[in-house]
């Protein structure tokens, strides 16, 4: 259904195939990081901040995880804290299914511009 519709509410559906995360490391100030590395279709605004944000309020007042995700990720309408933009670095975007869909134009390749 279109949002303008009188069909009803449509739903946004992003699927995220991959999702790792690195051991602690320390940069050269001695602040410890770590790294992440997320994989999907497409992203919706804020989606990757508010993964980040929902594992951190999780560490920080020692909540349960099982329950905490399965309500972020039910059908209610959650406030899911946002991860703030400074310490998150985006080292690169792949554009692999666009690429493999589009094949009759250059492919997309960040990475080599």
């Amino acid at each position: 259904a279109d949002k303008c519709s009188d069909e009803g509410p449509t739903e946004t559906v992003r699927y995220v195939t991959r999702f790792s995360c690195s051991e602690p490391r320390l940069n050269s100030y001695g602040v410890e990081y770590v790294g992440l590395v997320v994989e999907g279709d497409s992203f919706i605004y804020h989606q990757i901040r508010k993964m980040v944000g929902l594992v951190a309020f999780i560490l920080r007042f020692g909540k349960d995880p099982g329950p905490t995700f399965a309500t972020a990720f039910s059908h209610q309408k959650v406030s899911v804290p946002i991860a703030p933009s400074i310490g998150l670095l985006l080292d690169r975007v792949i554009y692999t299914s666009y690429n493999e869909k589009h094949t009759h134009v250059r492919p997309l390749d960040l990475a080599s511009s």
